[in-house]
């Protein structure tokens, strides 16, 4: 079986280094940039093998708002899980993240066990989704 590629869209290098070890250590295949155009790039060029979205709000390019909203309004990827991992951590942030259409949000710094558990589960209603709707 194929382990699940995840994208990471991270700019702090300790920490996407740190979830890429977790992520390779929980039989998942990361693919990790620093950045919102490279990542972008990443979900244009391998779209339909991405199985969830791991994405910092405050990034040094492209913000994570305006990820998603690319993201959500592309026929080939609305479906695909997005979630947020950010800083911005009060209740409205959460709330903007969850309105533009993120399917979770996590705030840093996180444990390890959540992020892992958000992740399975977001696999899980991805997986059923498909399943359902025979796609």
């Amino acid at each position: 079986m194929q382990k699940p590629k995840i994208l990471v869209i991270e700019d702090e290098r300790e920490l996407s280094s740190a979830i890429k070890l977790m992520l390779e250590l929980n039989n998942f295949d990361p693919l990790i940039t620093e950045n919102g155009t490279d990542g972008l790039r990443i979900l244009a060029k391998d779209a339909e093998h991405v199985e969830l979205v791991i994405c910092d709000i405050n990034l040094p390019d492209i913000n994570g708002y305006e990820i998603l909203k690319i993201v959500r309004n592309s026929k080939i990827l609305f479906r695909l899980p997005f979630v947020f991992l950010s800083a911005y951590s009060d209740e409205q942030d959460i709330r903007t993240g969850m309105n533009e259409g993120a399917d979770d949000y996590l705030t840093k710094p996180f444990k390890s066990k959540v992020l892992l558990d958000t992740i399975k589960s977001r696999l899980e209603i991805s997986r059923k989704n498909k399943s359902f709707s025979g796609k």
